[in-house]
C-alpha cells in the first residue's frame, strides 16, 4: 500500500525569520494521522533568514538529525560543542537524558535551508552526544545514498535507532529502487522536483509511505532531491 500526502496536507509556521513545513504533527500543527512514522516522529523542512535562528532550547530522549541543504548552520549546546554544520554536512544530537542547544544562522545574507528529523531513541536517557559528517554531494547522484544507520559502518551517522536514511538527487529520466525486509515501511519525501513512486505522481513537498510492500520503484521526471527512510512498523 502507498499513501500519498500532498504537500497542501503539511503544517507550516511562518516567521520573520522562518520559513518552516511540518510533514508530521509538530507544534500548533496536529494531523491525527500524521503524527509520526514508525520511529520517525518529526520532519521539518525550514528555511532560516539570514541572522535568524532558534534560541537556546531542551530536548531530551530523541535522536535529532538535521541535514543542511544551503548555506551554514551555527550549533551550539550545554555538553560545549559547537560547530558549524555547511551545505551537504549531516548532524547528529543525540538528546538523551537532557541537553540545551541553539541553531542560527549567521550570515548576513544568505538563508540557510535545511531538514530537521526526529527520531525515538531505542532506549531512554543515553547519554548526550553529537556527530557530524560531511559528504561528498556527488555521492548523492543517481542513487539512494545512506547517511545515517544503526550500525556504526565508516561513512555512515550512527544513530541510536534501527533507522535508515537514505538521500539521492537523481536526473530527470532516472529509476531508483530500494528494497526493505518484511515488517518495515518505507517513507519518501521529495525535496524538490517531480517523481513516480510505483506509478503514483509526487510533485515537490509531497511524501509517501509505504506499508505492506517490500520494494519501491521511482522514475524522476525532472531532476530532483528526494530522501528515503526504512524503518520499523511494529
Amino acid at each position: 500500500m502507498i499513501d500519498i500526502v500532498k504537500k497542501e496536507k503539511n503544517g507550516r509556521t511562518k516567521l520573520e525569520w522562518l520559513d518552516s513545513r511540518h510533514i508530521f504533527s509538530f507544534g500548533q500543527f496536529y494531523d491525527p494521522e500524521n503524527t509520526q512514522f514508525g520511529p520517525v516522529r518529526v520532519l521539518n523542512h525550514d528555511i532560516i533568514a539570514p541572522n535568524g535562528g532558534f534560541p537556546k532550547h531542551p530536548h531530551d530522549n530523541m535522536e535529532i538529525v538535521t541535514i543542511v541543504l544551503k548555506g551554514e548552520l551555527t550549533h551550539e549546546d550545554s555538553t560545549g560543542t559547537k560547530e558549524v554544520i555547511h551545505t551537504g554536512e549531516v548532524q547528529r544530537m543525540t538528546a538523551g537524558s537532557g541537553i540545551v542547544h541553539s541553531e542560527f544562522n549567521n550570515s548576513d545574507s544568505v538563508p540557510c535551508e535545511l531538514l530537521q528529523i526526529w527520531f525515538f531513541p531505542d532506549r531512554k536517557n543515553l547519554e548526550p552526544n553529537y556527530e557530524q559528517k560531511k559528504f561528498d554531494t556527488s555521492r548523492r547522484k543517481n542513487k539512494l545514498f545512506k547517511v545515517v544507520g544503526n550500525e556504526k559502518e565508516k561513512g555512515t551517522i550512527f544513530i541510536n535507532q534501527d533507522a535508515e536514511l537514505y538521500i539521492s538527487e537523481p536526473d530527470s529520466g532516472t529509476e531508483l529502487t530500494h528494497t526493505a525486509e518484511e515488517g518495515r515501511g518505507m517513507f519518501i519525501y521529495l525535496i524538490n522536483g517531480r517523481l513516480k513512486v510505483n506509478d503514483e505522481n509526487l510533485s515537490e513537498g509531497d511524501s509517501a509511505k509505504v506499508i505492506s510492500e517490500t520494494s519501491v520503484n521511482f522514475k524522476t521526471e525532472e531532476d530532483s532531491s528526494v530522501i528515503l527512510f526504512d524503518v520499523p512498523l511494529n
